[in-house]
C-alpha cells in the first residue's frame, strides 16, 4: 500500500520546531552540524537506488509492516521508476540515514497515488491534481528514517539515548522534505501533494510550508488525508531557521552535480 511514512516522522518534526531565541550562536548553528554530520544525495545509480530501497523496506515491511516482506529485502513499486530519490548518508558511518521520493507525471495518462486512493473524497476541487497540467504535480512520498537514527530523537525510545543525541538530528525529516521541495522546484514543478497525518501537517505549516489540506481524512495505516503544497510560494514562508538549512541542502546538491537551486 502506498503510504507516506507516519509512525515516527511526525515526533521527528516535533521536536524540530525549535524557538529562535533558543537556538546557539551562528557558529554552533545546528543547520551547521547537519551539514557537518549529514550528505544529502539525488539517488540516480542503481547502487543508490538499492540502498533506497532497502532502508524502505526495512522501515515499511520489517517495522511497520505497512507493505509485505520479501526474501530480497526490496520495497519498491511501479512509481519508484517515475520518481526522483533522495538520499541523506551519515558521513561517519556512510550509513543511509533516511530517504524520500517524489513521484512525476511523464506523461498525460499518468496519475499521482493521490489521486488513486482519495478519488471522490477531494474537498477542493480546484486544487486535486487533474486541475493542473501533468508536467507541473508531483507527490512527496516513501519518507522513512533508518531505526538507529529514529530511536535517538523518538519520543517513545531510550530515554537516556534520546536525551545524549546530538541536537541536529532531529531534523533529518524536514530536511528530506525541504530537499524535495528545493529540487522539484528547481525541476519546473508547480504543485506538490502528499498523504499524510493531519498531525504531520500542522507541523510542518508550523515550519513554513503550508499544506491544504484537500480531501476528507480516510483510514490509511492510520488517518490519512491529502494534501497541496503550492512549490514556489511555500520556499518564502519558511522561517529563518529553515532558510539556513536550505541553504545547506542546496550546497551538498549542487556539490552532487545539480546545475542549481
Amino acid at each position: 500500500m502506498h503510504s507516506n511514512y507516519q509512525a515516527t516522522s511526525a515526533t521527528c518534526l516535533q521536536q524540530a520546531v525549535v524557538p529562535s531565541d533558543q537556538l546557539p550562536q551562528q557558529s554552533g548553528h545546528w543547520a551547521l552540524l547537519f551539514q557537518r554530520d549529514f550528505q544529502l544525495k539525488l539517488a540516480d545509480t542503481p547502487t543508490e537506488k538499492q540502498q533506497t530501497y532497502r532502508l524502505r523496506h526495512q522501515v515499511y515491511c520489517e517495522e511497520l509492516a505497512f507493505e509485505p516482506a520479501n526474501p530480497i529485502g526490496i520495497e519498491s513499486d511501479t512509481y519508484d521508476l517515475r520518481s526522483l530519490h533522495y538520499l541523506l548518508y551519515h558521513r561517519q558511518s556512510q550509513q543511509p540515514a533516511g530517504t524520500m521520493r517524489t513521484i512525476t507525471c511523464t506523461n498525460p495518462t499518468e496519475r499521482l497515488p493521490v489521486e488513486r486512493y482519495f478519488r471522490n473524497k477531494f474537498t477542493q476541487s480546484a486544487l486535486q491534481p487533474s486541475a493542473f497540467s501533468a508536467h507541473t504535480i508531483c507527490e512527496f512520498s516513501r519518507l522513512a528514517l533508518a531505526s538507529s537514527f529514529r530511536r535517538q530523537h523518538a519520543a517513545e525510545g531510550n530515554a537516556i539515548q534520546a536525551l545524549s543525541a546530538p541536537s541536529h538530528h532531529r531534523y533529518l525529516a524536514a530536511a528530506l522534505y525541504l530537499a524535495a521541495l528545493e529540487h522539484t522546484t528547481l525541476q519546473g514543478y508547480q504543485h506538490a501533494y502528499a498523504v499524510m497525518a493531519p498531525a504531520l501537517a500542522r507541523i510542518l505549516i508550523r515550519v513554513g510550508l503550508p499544506f491544504q489540506q484537500i480531501s476528507t481524512a480516510i483510514e490509511l495505516n492510520g488517518l490519512r488525508a491529502a494534501y497541496y503544497l503550492e512549490l514556489e510560494s511555500s520556499l518564502k514562508n519558511l522561517c529563518s531557521d529553515y532558510q539556513l538549512l536550505r541553504q545547506v541542502l542546496s550546497t551538498q546538491l549542487l556539490s552532487a552535480g545539480i546545475s542549481k537551486m
